[in-house]
């Protein structure tokens, strides 16, 4: 689970990328996209706000859009961020599907990309920025089987199929209840 520090980690990463310092005057405010893929979600919405607020500290303008979980509506969003002029993005994509495709236009724009949470197969951004899914998912499920006494039947409730976190929390699960 990433914590508050680890959201303001995550929001801080991208100043670099606008070639701001802490010393930016407000002349050199720069313009970010935030391209969310559902803000229903709580942990994307704490996302939006930690790099909201970050970004007000630094004068950054923030121009946030969600997604609401659809893939081609991303698509256009992040094509239409691009024709609002902005210096960098940070994408965390709505689903597998189309993933790459607003990475690839954005870098093809000369933009940087820091992608988050879900990383988009063939089109990675400049940074990447997530939890170790396949480690925690390992440790939780190594816990319920402990618990459990190894008998039992366990169900496990699946995210956004094929995203990075869904198939490596799959994976870590796997592995745990192999051992």
């Amino acid at each position: 689970m990433l914590t508050k520090r680890s959201l303001l980690l995550a929001a801080a990463a991208i100043i670099p990328l606008l070639g701001l310092s802490d010393a930016a005057s407000a002349k050199d405010a720069k313009k970010l996209g935030l391209a969310v893929a559902n803000l229903q979600a709580d942990f994307f919405n704490q996302i939006k706000q930690s790099v909201e607020a970050y970004a007000k500290e630094k004068g950054i303008e923030v121009v946030t859009v969600d997604a609401k979980g659809d893939s081609a509506t991303q698509v256009s969003q992040v094509q239409d961020l691009i024709t609002q002029n902005i210096d960098a993005l940070i994408y965390i994509p709505a689903g597998a599907t189309a993933a790459t495709v607003p990475t690839k236009t954005a870098k093809a724009a000369g933009l940087p990309v820091v992608n988050v949470d879900r990383n988009a197969d063939g089109a990675p951004g400049d940074t990447f920025i997530a939890t170790n899914s396949v480690a925690s998912a390992q440790g939780v499920c190594d816990y319920i089987a402990k618990q459990a006494g190894g008998k039992g039947e366990m169900i496990i409730i699946h995210g956004q199929k094929g995203t990075t976190p869904e198939v490596d929390r799959s994976k870590g699960c796997g592995e745990a209840l192999k051992a």
